[in-house]
């Protein structure tokens, strides 16, 4: 484990992760960190996890960024006291704006979301994990259903876990073992924390606009999840078809 990026959702950590992957490291994301190391995180949510399941799972990991690393940074970092710590940050009011756009966009629409978490077993897994990691993260309990897409956006609740998450992380790690990273200041920053050579392309802008749904159809759970809506979609039409079959032959 070399690299724990612990800034909270839409500070950058998009770009960071396409950054860093650009670098060379091997970069759990969100969707890798849920869909690899499941079993791990389970037993984080349910407190059985033990500085040996810690080390086994992430010593040949380069890099962990967003999704649950957020909420578990600090037992990782534990276990790994060597590895960099990298903070995303942004300002508090657009991030507010960026994260409520983001949510809004997801729960917006939520129909084809909800027939797939009726259908797919991998959406069902994704929804729950992801229900846990924000009400840690942020202190809510949105119990979400596939007949009830809702979430509390509690602005000024919101923005006090965001105060809180950053001032606890600059609090916990000595100064010269993190970087407080913004966006816009672009490589140089990274580039010396992690003493590389600046490369000559621009630095990644990811999930402009909340852009990250679009780009996540095209990857490996999102396939996942159409295979198995498909399949489940044809196998009630065969049913409904042997049925009706029946029904003419009677």
């Amino acid at each position: 484990m070399k690299i724990l990026c612990v800034g909270f959702w839409k500070t950058g950590t998009k770009s960071l992760s396409k950054a860093l992957t650009h670098l060379g490291y091997n970069v759990y994301d969100y969707e890798e960190q849920l869909v690899n190391l499941k079993t791990t995180w389970n037993k984080f949510f349910d407190g059985t996890i033990t500085d040996k399941d810690i080390y086994e799972t992430f010593k040949d990991i380069d890099v962990l960024i967003d999704g649950p690393v957020i909420v578990f940074w600090e037992e990782i970092y534990r276990v790994f006291p060597e590895a960099k710590v990298i903070l995303t940050i942004r300002d508090e009011d657009g991030w507010w704006k960026s994260w409520k756009n983001m949510q809004d966009d997801f729960f917006a629409g939520s129909y084809l979301l909800r027939i797939s978490i009726m259908v797919s077993p991998t959406a069902r897994k994704f929804l729950h994990s992801g229900v846990k990691i924000f009400g840690m993260a942020y202190g809510f309990d949105n119990s979400l259903s596939p007949f009830s897409m809702d979430w509390n956006a509690n602005e000024r609740l919101y923005k006090m876990k965001y105060r809180k998450h950053n001032c606890y992380v600059l609090h916990t790690v000595p100064e010269d073992k993190r970087l407080v990273h913004i966006s816009k200041e672009g490589w140089e920053p990274i580039c010396k924390y992690l003493d590389h050579d600046v490369p000559k392309i621009p630095y990644p802008h990811q999930n402009k606009n909340a852009s990250l749904f679009k780009e996540q159809m095209a990857g490996p759970l999102f396939k996942q999840i159409i295979k198995e809506f498909k399949l489940i979609v044809a196998f009630l039409c065969v049913v409904v078809i042997v049925v009706l079959a029946w029904w003419l032959a009677k």
